[in-house]
């Protein structure tokens, strides 16, 4: 090869590499740069008509940036009813579908918050200020009232949802809020095919140390239903967790200093922001927990609630396992059911069953004027007992109830005396506030029976009958 050639090579391989260094450098440059003003304000303002459409908050956008091709960058988004920020977003990423174009819909596929902080505030009436009507009636109703071009369908073709570093905050009015930071959220949500709205959900809700959930459904977009095919949460609950959960339930949980392995498992399907036609199963568990109640702790072997709701109609089955405080053995078993209808247009339903081998631990959690009118009382013994009945939903100490009971290898104190029996049946039932009881023991060289009659409502003395034949008196 001659030199002359060889530089010709050179030159030509040269100024190859220089127009692919000037065409990279100009596509990093084109990529990075910032949109035209026009642009972007076409931008902010279809994304902003966009949820005006549909929602009822007054929307604000901070800077909004372009970068060529498909990214908009976002800050201090707010969403604002009644001067309550409902949601405000640090910083907002779109990735969009495609090249965006003036006078077309802004097509999203890709959505990251970060440091959103989402929150909730009660009103006295008890609802929640900005939430109750957050979606337009219209929108919610008639899909299809809402302009081609403008419908959330028509905005998004999601693949993946994130949310960085959010939080949830609930202020019950009291001015103790509840804040549970740290929240992120990593969710895939493909369009379904041949189904227009529709989105799969498949996502991971984790609060570092707090707590995990798994959620896998689809959601309409442009009518807000959702079908939640799975949610699982796996939570360990103790006195540095307690603020996942609302201020009343954070305090209940740490006056009875409730601890375990807490297991949720929820499916569904449902409406927004309505929650018309909502159905519902879910089973909870509680194992190798604690907690304690009246001065004594005991131990949660498991508890489990297994719930079904359709049509405002909620059925739950409950059962638990109890013991003393290091105990090896369950000595306590409760399983009931409970139906309800949740617009009060029933009275409530309820069975429940017990079994103790101790009866006297239970009975020294009861206040001490109540334990005053038990005569004669259990100071130990073996318990089972069946109570089931119905009462208003206002007012659930009216009954009916019924209460059938066995108390076996037990001992009863009667005033200063005690007496020990084989067997006693108590029957007792509730009705408008009344506790009418009768008894009939076996007692040691005699027997005894009983009755009584108490207000619950305590505006009369309880009226008390009792009879002793042939016993052996324990003192």
């Amino acid at each position: 090869m001659t030199l002359k050639r060889k530089h010709r090579i050179l030159i030509a391989t040269g100024g190859v590499l220089i127009l692919f260094i000037i065409a990279a450098a100009g596509l990093w440059l084109w990529i990075g740069r910032p949109g035209d003003t026009e642009l972007e304000n076409w931008i902010g303002r279809y994304l902003v008509e966009v949820l005006e459409h549909h929602i009822t908050p007054a929307i604000s956008l901070g800077a909004l940036d372009y970068r060529r091709p498909r990214t908009v960058l976002v800050k201090d988004v707010r969403l604002v009813s009644d001067d309550v920020p409902l949601l405000q977003i640090e910083r907002l990423l779109l990735e969009l579908a495609q090249v965006p174009r003036r006078d077309e819909p802004v097509v999203i596929q890709r959505i990251e918050l970060n440091k959103p902080r989402l929150q909730f505030v009660s009103r006295r009436d008890g609802g929640l200020v900005g939430w109750s009507n957050f979606v337009r009636p219209k929108a919610l109703h008639e899909p299809e009232a809402v302009p081609p071009g403008w419908r959330f369908s028509d905005a998004l073709q999601m693949r993946n949802f994130t949310i960085d570093g959010g939080e949830v905050v609930y202020d019950p009015g009291t001015g103790e809020a509840m804040t549970l930071p740290g929240i992120d959220l990593r969710l895939d949500t493909p369009p379904a095919e041949g189904e227009p709205g529709w989105y799969r959900i498949a996502a991971k809700l984790s609060r570092k140390q707090l707590f995990d959930a798994d959620i896998n459904g689809r959601i309409n977009v442009d009518d807000g239903r959702l079908d939640l095919q799975e949610f699982k949460l796996d939570a360990a609950l103790d006195e540095k967790r307690y603020g996942i959960f609302p201020p009343n339930v954070q305090s209940a949980l740490a006056r009875h200093q409730v601890r375990g392995a807490l297991a949720i498992a929820l499916t569904g399907t449902t409406k927004f922001p309505e929650w018309t036609g909502t159905s519902a199963q879910l089973k909870a568990d509680l194992s190798d927990g604690s907690f304690a109640y009246a001065g004594q702790q005991l131990d949660v072997r498991h508890a489990g609630v297994d719930a079904r709701l359709a049509e405002n109609e909620l059925d739950a089955n409950y059962q638990a396992d109890l013991s003393d405080r290091g105990s090896v053995v369950a000595d306590t078993h409760a399983s009931g059911h409970i139906s309800a209808n949740l617009a009060g247009d029933r009275p409530v339903q309820f069975a429940l069953d017990v079994h103790t081998d101790d009866v006297e631990r239970w009975l020294r959690m009861l206040p001490p004027e109540a334990l005053a009118q038990i005569q004669p009382r259990p100071a130990r013994g073996k318990l089972t007992a069946h109570v089931e009945g119905t009462a208003p939903p206002s007012d659930l100490a009216r009954g009916p109830f019924r209460i059938e009971a066995e108390l076996g290898d037990a001992q009863l104190v009667l005033g200063d005396s005690r007496f020990d029996t084989r067997h006693m049946s108590i029957h007792a039932s509730i009705q408008d506030a009344a506790l009418d009881l009768r008894y009939e023991a076996d007692l040691l060289g005699g027997s005894s029976s009983g009755s009584a009659r108490i207000d619950l409502a305590k505006t009369r003395p309880p009226e008390l009958s009792i009879t002793l034949t042939g016993v052996d008196v324990a003192s």
